[in-house]
């Protein structure tokens, strides 16, 4: 797994069979589809069960075609890649956990500090959104934030 995909594993936990989570039924590594050994990706449905290593796959998949361009989209070519590993994996963790389209709605604070110089903005905007649905998510966006800041270990969220 890469960087991102491990971040994100270890934030959603890993459920062998579908669970409702807000819009739609996941599983997996919280994802509402399947991609299988041969390539094919399947929705997640009421009788669906996921290996770790399909699970492992469609992160992957998703991290590489949804979630990191969105990111990279979101702050431009240049800005993404003057940032470190770390705070690249906690910004496709964000995408993730929002959506891709994310970028011009919850996300936006979050983008315009990133593409402010310096790191103080960035981090506060990261913690900002532990105030989201309830504070449901306060944990995991501290720990994120910490990682993005090179301060923390943000796996146990």
């Amino acid at each position: 797994m890469s960087r991102a995909a491990d971040l994100i594993a270890r934030f959603e936990g890993f459920r062998e069979t579908p669970y409702w989570d807000v819009n739609a039924l996941r599983a997996g590594y919280g994802s509402d589809t399947v991609t299988l050994a041969d390539g094919r990706v399947v929705p997640v449905s009421s009788g669906t069960t996921v290996s770790r290593e399909d699970a492992a796959r469609d992160l992957d998949r998703r991290i590489g075609r949804e979630f990191q361009p969105s990111v990279v989209n979101a702050l431009g070519q240049e800005t993404y890649n003057a940032l470190s590993p770390d705070q690249q994996s906690v910004l496709t963790s964000l995408a993730y956990n929002y959506g891709a389209g994310a970028w011009n709605k919850g996300l936006r604070s979050v983008a315009a500090a990133v593409k402010t110089p310096g790191t103080e903005d960035d981090i506060a905007a990261i913690r900002a959104l532990g105030s989201h649905n309830g504070g449901i998510n306060a944990k995991r966006r501290n720990a994120e934030a910490d990682l993005y800041a090179g301060g923390g270990q943000a796996y146990g969220a």
